[in-house]
């Protein structure tokens, strides 16, 4: 036991403010995605560089919200690259925490639990 104690799977935005950002992260993701990899418990996007001022404020945001998701961002060949990481025990159940940053997904979804948002 590490006596670190377990940040809670939650999303602490309201409704409101929900929709808003997962509206924001799919329009992100529709005009500049290049392409993507689930590995685990990490995605990893790589989006055009045009999209470099918009993930630092989707990051600082989602960081402030999500604190159990882990967000690492780098520019890379003309490109800037997001990795996300959700906890390890979650295992292929992680998928559902990415779905908004997945391209063609559902708005609807929220990364705070399967099917909890409509």
């Amino acid at each position: 036991m590490s006596g670190t104690p377990e940040i809670p799977i939650a999303c602490t935005l309201g409704a409101g403010d929900l929709r808003e950002r997962l509206a924001w992260i799919r329009r992100v993701t529709d005009d500049t995605l290049v392409t993507h990899r689930l590995e685990g418990t990490t995605l990893h996007l790589v989006h055009d560089w045009r999209a470099r001022a918009d993930l630092e404020r989707i990051v600082a945001a989602e960081r402030a919200c999500c604190a159990f998701l882990r967000f690492d961002l780098a520019d890379a060949d003309g490109h800037v690259e997001l990795r996300i990481r959700a906890p390890e025990h979650l295992g292929a159940q992680a998928r559902w925490l990415f779905e908004q940053f997945l391209p063609g997904q559902p708005q609807a979804r929220c990364g705070c639990a399967p099917d909890a948002c409509t």
